[in-house]
């Protein structure tokens, strides 16, 4: 599923840039005529940010599937080839939160495949982990944007504009939050100077504005709990567990960039199918 829509928008950003002809809701319309932007990339996503988030959540099955031994050879260098693909364009795009990922998904998907320590050591990690050091890390963090000044000294950059977003996030949000999709209004009504941007660029953002620090938590420890539960359960010999595994630990650093990760479909379809791995497995013990 994730490969068929990578490939798809594949396809259409081809077709756009070969034919010159674009479909009625195109972004490309709205592409700036500026580097990293360019009128190859697909016309889903105007933010490169979000593309490349994209890119890599639907090309970790391919990557995985390139590095499992028993795996049919042309479908590893298919997918291998697939995976470059999206790995080339996010380098291209220059979206820094993505390009780690990509690195933390490379060394996790050939770690889970070909190195058994590595997986002996998984294997033993307590399902409580995951329910308590995720929402830990939550709390440090939200004290760190509220009581650290910026350490970015270059006012108006990328970063600077992200660490006082978080912060504006976690003023503004407090415990109970403003309601789902309420972060750019509350943001741009925000006294914390963010350069006019109100996207809070980051899952997290997003969780603390839309839902608060209660909101927040309750997914840290559904995410917790997900990941270790899959960790404790899963056939490391499986590909499908391999890929829930490597996609879940991706998704918290990949959605760093973004605009906001919690309207974008990718995010929710990783989720959910990881879900759905998850109820699988616990069935066939």
């Amino acid at each position: 599923m994730l490969i068929g829509l990578f490939l798809l928008a594949m396809i259409v950003a081809l077709f756009e840039h070969t034919t010159g002809w674009h479909f009625a809701g195109s972004q490309i319309h709205r592409l700036p005529d500026r580097a990293p932007y360019s009128t190859w990339v697909t016309a889903w996503y105007a933010n490169v940010n979000d593309f490349s988030f994209f890119l890599l959540m639907t090309t970790i099955p391919a990557l995985v599937l390139g590095l499992t031994p028993t795996t049919d050879s042309r479908i590893r260098v298919f997918s291998i080839g697939v995976w470059t693909i999206g790995a080339s364009l996010t380098v291209h795009l220059r979206s820094r939160a993505v390009i780690l990922a990509y690195i933390i998904v490379a060394t996790t998907a050939f770690g889970l495949t070909h190195v058994n320590t590595i997986r002996r050591i998984i294997e033993r990690i307590p399902r409580r982990i995951g329910k308590v050091v995720p929402p830990i890390f939550g709390f440090v963090l939200a004290g760190l944007f509220v009581l650290v000044p910026n350490p970015i000294t270059e006012h108006g950059s990328s970063l600077w504009t992200r660490w006082q977003l978080q912060k504006a996030a976690v003023l503004e949000g407090g415990f109970w939050g403003n309601g789902f999709g309420s972060s750019p209004v509350v943001i741009s009504q925000s006294p914390i100077d963010t350069g006019g941007t109100v996207s809070p660029h980051s899952w997290y953002g997003a969780f603390i504005t839309d839902t608060g620090i209660l909101g927040l938590t309750l997914f840290l420890v559904f995410y917790g709990s997900l990941v270790a539960g899959i960790v404790r359960t899963a056939n490391l010999r499986d590909p499908i567990s391999i890929i829930s595994i490597t996609s879940l630990i991706a998704l918290p650093v990949a959605g760093l960039g973004s605009s906001n990760a919690l309207i974008l479909p990718t995010f929710w379809i990783v989720l959910g199918l990881s879900i759905s791995t998850f109820r699988s497995q616990m069935y066939s013990e």
